[in-house]
């Protein structure tokens, strides 16, 4: 029976299809006749979605800080007339307020401070804090393994120090609620409030970060925590090394956020669905938990896609090159909760993943973990043997494990971020 013709109709190529990141960049999927191979490609590649990351996570190009921004950003700060005194008191009064609003009476006191080990008196006191557990009223507590692991890095090895260690693109928890002051605490919290959806938004996307945005180091952050209508005029009104950076940082945040004055973002009104307006000490002391944790854990989260970018490399040229980064995500992203996003809808209503009490609920992140620094060079022998889960019945086998890795992965870390 011969075929019958109705209506002959044109392939019409999409419209709306992004083509400068995902599965799809910078390459066609197949291209060729139809047959065994166009459907082999299908099998291998049809449940990959291009418009969604699961996983949404950037694809950083480069993490030392000496390379973070183009100099002509960093130049033209200090060229760059002060744009003037606040728009109106009005505006002071409301940082102010605000200010006072999130602060937390009774919520600070000082941590404690590291413990000096011998022989590390090259390494700065700043980056041994670093290293042990922050304890603060407002800090959720350390998983206890890797407080552990944190305590017995090897500062003697070689590791980038200075302006040759990574910078990150999140603030770190302890920067952002340690504060021994409360006004300042209360004006750190505001400004990474300020911008923080936006910030996750531009770390999601990967194209946003091409020549405008990349990582600070911790100084610079600091700057742009404690920015104020005063910190503004001090950094124009001065011409000393400090006022040089205010006027570098906020040269940078206003050429990602494109306005003239960061402040002129407001802080939001909610956290997750709950006003920040009129709230009890008792109510802000747990926004202030909560915040400091989500940082902890999206730092965490993004440090361990970082140090496997640099570890396990994938060349651009490579015709899987986009098939192996998804995986890289895949890998990752088990890691953490499968409910739990990069940008969360919500908070956790209870502990789990690696901070799981229960050692059997922590077996799949555990083997998940085990998967991604197997895949890194020099890794100890037994992460490419036998599996976390293969060791179910002997919980101290599990704990002995995961010390080993938390340790691996701690001593890398500092050995390659600094």
């Amino acid at each position: 029976m011969a075929d019958v013709v109705l209506q002959p109709i044109d392939f019409e190529y999409p419209k709306m299809l992004t083509l400068e990141e995902g599965i799809f960049k910078d390459t066609r999927g197949f291209l060729g006749i139809a047959g065994n191979a166009h459907l082999t490609f299908l099998i291998h590649n049809c449940h990959h979605y291009a418009d969604v990351e699961l996983t949404l996570l950037p694809s950083p190009g480069n993490f030392r800080a000496t390379s973070s921004f183009p100099q002509a950003i960093i130049s033209h700060a200090t060229s760059t007339p002060f744009p003037g005194k606040p728009s109106s008191d009005r505006r002071e009064e409301q940082s102010g307020s605000t200010a006072t609003q999130l602060a937390v009476p009774g919520s600070v006191q000082s941590s404690k401070p590291g413990t000096k080990q011998p022989g590390h008196a090259s390494i700065s006191m700043s980056l041994r804090e670093k290293f042990t557990d922050f304890q603060h009223p407002l800090m959720p507590p350390g998983c206890p393994i890797w407080v552990s692991a944190l305590a017995k890095v090897d500062f003697s090895r070689p590791a980038p120090l200075g302006d040759n260690g990574w910078a990150f693109w999140l603030p770190e928890a302890r920067l952002v609620i340690g504060s021994e002051m409360i006004d300042r605490q209360a004006r750190y919290v505001m400004n990474w409030l300020r911008v923080r959806e936006s910030w996750l938004y531009i770390l999601t996307h990967h194209n946003m970060q091409d020549g405008v945005i990349g990582p600070l180091k911790a100084p610079q952050w600091r700057e742009y925590l404690n920015t104020s209508a005063r910190s503004q005029q001090e950094a124009f009104s001065k011409d000393m090394k400090k006022s040089l950076r205010k006027r570098e940082v906020a040269a940078i945040f206003k050429r990602v956020f494109g306005v003239d004055d960061i402040l002129e973002i407001q802080p939001p009104d909610e956290w997750f669905g709950r006003s920040l307006k009129n709230c009890t000490p008792e109510d802000l002391r747990l926004y202030y938990q909560q915040i400091a944790w989500e940082l902890s854990e999206l730092g965490f989260r993004y440090e361990l896609l970082q140090l496997d970018y640099w570890l396990v490399p994938i060349d651009n040229e490579d015709p899987d090159h986009h098939l192996k980064e998804n995986e890289r995500r895949r890998l990752i992203a088990e890691v953490f909760p499968s409910d739990r996003d990069f940008v969360m809808g919500s908070l956790p209503i209870a502990v789990d993943g690696l901070a799981a009490i229960a050692v059997k609920a922590r077996v799949p992140h555990l083997e998940a973990l085990q998967q991604v620094l197997a895949r890194w060079p020099d890794s100890p022998p037994y992460l490419k043997k036998a599996r976390v889960s293969d060791y179910t019945s002997s919980v101290l086998r599990i704990e002995h494990i995961e010390m080993q890795m938390a340790r691996f992965y701690c001593q890398c870390f500092y050995e390659i971020a600094g």
